[in-house]
């Protein structure tokens, strides 16, 4: 089984059904699917900023029913996280998404062009 890890992007799209949700929602049956916990934050806190409050809400309380195993930040992954923002123009919360990629020796599901600057990172693309 394929491991790959979720990007806020992505778990967005899968959400609203946008272009190339499809693709998410292939290896959401198919893959082994990981998100870094500061990265499901992100997608929370993006809903709510978006104005859907509701949504963000039913996001959190059906957290757990998503076949996503999410991993959170210890001391460790904490300082990759900051290495991987200190060599590329990311964002925090981008940086745990990309550091748990290069853990698990996994591809990223993005739609992200940020992500397209890291060297060595495969991508599982679902931009536009």
């Amino acid at each position: 089984m394929e491991v790959v890890v979720l990007d806020t992007y992505g778990l967005i799209k899968w959400l609203t059904g946008e272009s190339c949700h499809e693709i998410v929602d292939k290896h959401l049956r198919t893959s082994q699917v990981h998100m870094s916990s500061i990265n499901f934050g992100g997608t929370y806190y993006r809903l709510i900023k978006d104005g859907f409050r509701d949504e963000a809400e039913s996001l959190w309380v059906n957290k757990d029913l998503f076949p996503i195993k999410y991993i959170n930040p210890n001391w460790q992954r904490i300082r990759r996280a900051a290495e991987v923002k200190s060599r590329y123009p990311v964002s925090y919360a981008e940086a745990f998404c990309i550091s748990l990629a290069m853990e698990l020796e996994a591809k990223v599901i993005t739609g992200d062009p940020e992500f397209k600057k890291i060297e060595g990172l495969e991508l599982i693309w679902v931009g536009d």
